[in-house]
């Protein structure tokens, strides 16, 4: 009797849960959200400029970040191969 019970009770929740699922943004919908961001009449526009700008500085200090990596893998590349020669000329005198 409960496994019933519980099934009659979690069924129509299941369900209706399931329809409230949000749908994607049709083309036009796309559309005049970019129109309203060009002429920023969008609701919280400041809020959403700052998280635009917020993604935008992330992405340049990434980029940022991976030429200093790459420059810095360089210098410790060199320096190691120069090691290795100092390396080299020590064991050979």
């Amino acid at each position: 009797m409960r496994p019933l019970l519980l099934l009659a009770v979690c069924l129509p929740l299941t369900l209706g849960l399931s329809a409230c699922e949000k749908k994607p943004e049709g083309l036009i919908e796309q559309a005049q959200d970019k129109v309203n961001d060009a002429l920023d009449r969008r609701p919280n526009e400041k809020l959403k400029d700052a998280a635009e700008d917020l993604g935008k500085a992330a992405a340049e200090a990434r980029e940022a970040a991976g030429k200093a990596a790459e420059g810095a893998a360089e210098s410790v590349g060199k320096a190691l191969k120069d090691a290795g020669k100092a390396m080299e000329q020590a064991a050979s005198r």
